[in-house]
């Protein structure tokens, strides 16, 4: 079931964030461990928030693309953490189907989906290295050239 406010809309996105704002909290759970991962314990590296739904064709069409972002940029200071609001089970028997390749997190409240204004699937934020946003969109709109800019800290120049 979709959460109320959440789906996989098709009209034009309308984020809650915005480049160059500080990141919203992160109130998910790491689903391996059940940690809550915090902007602090982030600093310094490059971070690629992807929400996400186990039900949604274009996150499952699109995961490919992730994985092979998050090979690319192995050895980068990018960390590429997946949240979805569906349980942990879900999450873990998707993984287990599909291969996912990315630190995956629960939001069991909505709130993180919230925040960053994540109202359809699938979304992608990157936040840069100093806790700001560098760009959020949808994954057709951000890519290769846009984490290479972040993690060089050349996002937002001229």
């Amino acid at each position: 079931m979709v959460p109320s406010g959440l789906g996989q809309g098709a009209g034009a996105l309308s984020l809650c964030v915005r480049p160059g704002e500080s990141a919203p909290p992160l109130s998910c759970r790491l689903v391996d461990g059940g940690r809550r991962p915090a902007w602090a314990d982030l600093r310094g590296e490059v971070v690629l928030l992807d929400f996400w739904a186990t039900w949604s064709a274009p996150c499952l069409h699109r995961l490919p693309q992730l994985h092979a972002l998050a090979e690319r940029f192995a050895r980068a200071r990018l960390r590429i953490l997946s949240i979805s609001y569906e349980s942990r089970e879900e999450i873990l028997a998707h993984r287990a189907r599909h291969g996912l390749r990315t630190q995956a997190a629960v939001d069991e409240d909505c709130a993180t989906f919230r925040a960053f204004g994540a109202w359809s699937v699938p979304v992608l934020v990157v936040v840069g290295t100093d806790g700001r946003v560098v760009a959020a969109g949808r994954p057709q709109d951000l890519g290769p050239a846009c984490l290479e800019a972040a993690l060089r800290g050349a996002w937002g120049r001229s």
